[in-house]
């Protein structure tokens, strides 16, 4: 704790989450001078692979978006595809920041969540801005499968 300076718990326990929308510092190899460097996302998304919870992204064909998502049902899930040890599976994968019409959501994807009680969920994000246009405020919509 930076008021206390005591040791502070700053991880939930692993069965308290599954999602985690946050800032995150990633590595990556600029190509310009073939030297790594830090990137800063500010509208991460992390899911609990300590708490054992699984994600795979859905895309559809251009257009098809809402409609596969309102169609997808749990007899659609395909267990192979969940991704179980790497946080970063729905990272920054759900928007642009440098697209034709700037940072927007992808409308052609969406994700599946398996939660660390082994319940099914589809998860598809829907502005990543708030009115006043500033990232940082996902809005994202949810459903039990």
């Amino acid at each position: 704790s930076l008021l206390t300076g005591n040791l502070a718990d700053v991880q939930p326990k692993k069965k308290n989450w599954d999602l985690c929308f946050t800032v995150f510092t990633n590595l990556t190899l600029n190509p310009a001078n073939n030297q790594w460097t830090s990137y800063i996302y500010p509208d991460f998304v992390a899911h609990n692979t300590r708490g054992n919870v699984g994600v795979y992204e859905v895309v559809t064909a251009a257009g098809q978006g809402e409609t596969t998502y309102n169609n997808f049902k749990s007899e659609s899930i395909d267990q192979s595809k969940f991704v179980f040890n790497d946080q970063r599976t729905i990272g920054s994968n759900w928007r642009t920041t440098t697209g034709a019409n700037g940072a927007e959501v992808y409308s052609n994807k969406f994700y599946v969540v398996k939660n660390s009680d082994g319940f099914y969920f589809k998860l598809r994000f829907l502005r990543m801005k708030n009115e006043q246009g500033f990232r940082g405020h996902p809005q994202f919509e949810y459903k039990a499968l």
